[in-house]
Parts: C-alpha cells; structure tokens; sequence
C-alpha cells in the first residue's frame, strides 16, 4: 500500500463533503470528452418525461488512483434518485446521501492497480426524477473538481477540469421564432433560415420564400430631339434590378433662326439656325449668292509709255 495514500484520499473526500457549491454552466460538453477532462453528457428528453439518467464521462487522462468530482443541478426543479457507478474507476466511495447538492462522487484505490488509465468511458450514471410542473426549457447541470482533488498512484495532482451539461425539456408544442438565415433569399431565389424554439431552445431549418421584386421609381430620362425620355425603376432588394417604363416622345427639332453669315466674292452667305431643344444641332439655311468680284484701278504698277504699255 502506498504510504499516505489512502490518508490523501480520505482527505479529499471530506474536503468535498464540506464544499458545496453550485457552479454556473461556462461551455456546453462535446463528445467524445476531451483529454483531462470530467464531463456532463449534453441531452434532451420530452415535456412531461418523468425521470432521466445523467451520465458522467471522463477524458483521457495518464493515470488516475483518486479523484473527487462535483455535479450540481437545480434542485427546484429535479431530485436525485440514484447514483450507478458503471466500475470504470476503482475503489468507490460515493455516498448514500442524494439530497446533497452538488453531489460528491469521489473515487480512490492506493494499490499499484488502481491507477487507472480509463479513456473516453462513462464513470457514473445519475438518475433524476423530474419534478411536476417543470416547464420546458434549457438546465445546466455543472461539474467542477478541486486542486488536489484528482491524483496519480505517486499522490501527485493530475490536472481536469470540468465541462458542464445541458438538459434541454423540449416543448410538446413548440414556439418557433426566426434566429438567422443560413442562405439569403433573393428576388428571384429563395433561401433558408434557422428558427429556434423561444421555450425549449429546440432548433429547426426552413425554407425561405424568394422575396419577389420591389420596384420603386427612380430617375426621370428627359426625352431629347432624337430619343425617347423615360423612367428607371429600381429594385429595393436588389438594386442591380432595374427596367425602364413610362416613354415619352422624343421632342424633335425646334430649329429657330441664328446669326447671318453675309456672302463674299466666292463664298455664298447664310443663315444659321439653332434647335432650341438642343444648341449643338444647327442646321445652315437661307443661302444667298457670293456676291462675286468688282474690280476697281487703283494703280500702275509699270507705267506705260508712247510706245509701251
């Protein structure tokens, strides 16, 4: 037997006795358990179910010979029946007394043997009655261990820690609320959504209508001389929707007449007119005639003479 072994473990055990306390859940627990960890396993049971088992798990550990762990739940709500130690861990010392809140289940074994190395196994099953009245909803069920409270067969401290459970009492008839959308629906695509229960916290997928067009009037196209003028809709899911309605005529030509260009010798004269819907089309009209060349003397540039021009 290892010396102060057994008198370490006895220790624990009533350190656990004395400490109660009721933890708050952190984290829910996942499967399977984590290395180093104690564990309670996530359920759910039916409203008006009357009784359920809770299972204990512990992790991966290098070797354990005693350890002291505590389970709390709400005891307004649930009473604990009965404690069934599945003998994965050696030298039980759980106690009788299943009004205590949290329970204590607390193992030790001093002999070489009892340094177990369980993985991943269910180490306890706890058995609640539910009581009448209990609504349907989300309960935390907390485990916790202390420093010092888990050790090797060389009564040193083995570090675990505790992941909490949930219980979830699932409504007979559920109150589905809209959580998020998982896909997006768009005009002309539909998408899907998470709705979750507002009593139980019971989750389920549905599909989500597409959400169809929503034009609205947007600009206002003023016709031109030669285009038509209209108005752009606009899609309000979706801006990259868009169409064209409501067409006026185009308004044509206005033409009105400008400034006169007079004629020179070989150029003809005109008129310039202007559309008063648009000033960069003109159009080039009432022409008159160059008016040609009037030659007048004005000087010798050899003079003639008797005999020579």
């Amino acid at each position: 037997m290892k010396k102060g072994l057994m008198a370490k473990i006895g220790a624990i055990v009533a350190a656990l006795t004395l400490a109660a306390s009721c933890l708050a859940i952190t984290h829910l627990a996942a499967e399977p358990a984590e290395p180093g960890t104690f564990l309670a396993v996530d359920q759910t049971i039916q409203e008006g179910t009357t009784s359920f088992d809770l299972e204990i798990k512990i992790g991966e550990n290098p070797g354990i010979t005693g350890a002291g762990v505590h389970v709390g739940y709400d005891s307004e709500y649930f009473t604990l029946t009965k404690v069934t130690d599945t003998g994965a861990l050696n030298g039980k010392l759980h106690s009788n007394n299943y009004t205590m809140n949290p329970f204590y289940l607390t193992w030790g074994d001093d002999t070489p043997e009892g340094n177990n190395t369980v993985s991943d196994t269910v180490v306890a099953t706890m058995t609640f009655t539910v009581k009448e009245g209990t609504p349907a909803g989300k309960y935390r069920f907390t485990v916790s261990t202390e420093d010092n409270a888990i050790l090797n067969y060389d009564i040193n401290e083995v570090p675990f820690t505790g992941i909490n459970g949930t219980l979830t009492i699932a409504c007979a008839e559920h109150t589905f609320v809209l959580d998020h959308n998982t896909t997006d629906p768009t005009c002309e695509t539909g998408g899907s959504a998470v709705y979750i229960c507002s009593v139980c916290g019971a989750e389920e997928i549905r599909d989500v209508d597409p959400l169809g067009h929503n034009y609205q009037k947007g600009e206002v196209t003023a016709p031109t001389c030669t285009e038509q003028g209209y108005t752009t809709y606009v899609c309000q899911n979706d801006q990259t929707h868009i169409y064209k309605s409501d067409y006026t005529d185009a308004l044509g030509h206005d033409y009105q007449a400008g400034a006169v260009t007079n004629p020179t010798c070989t150029e003809q004269g005109y008129t310039t007119y202007v559309c008063s819907h648009d000033s960069s089309h003109m159009e080039k009209r009432d022409y008159t005639d160059a008016v040609g060349h009037d030659f007048q003397f004005e000087h010798y540039t050899v003079d003639p003479t008797c005999e020579t021009g």
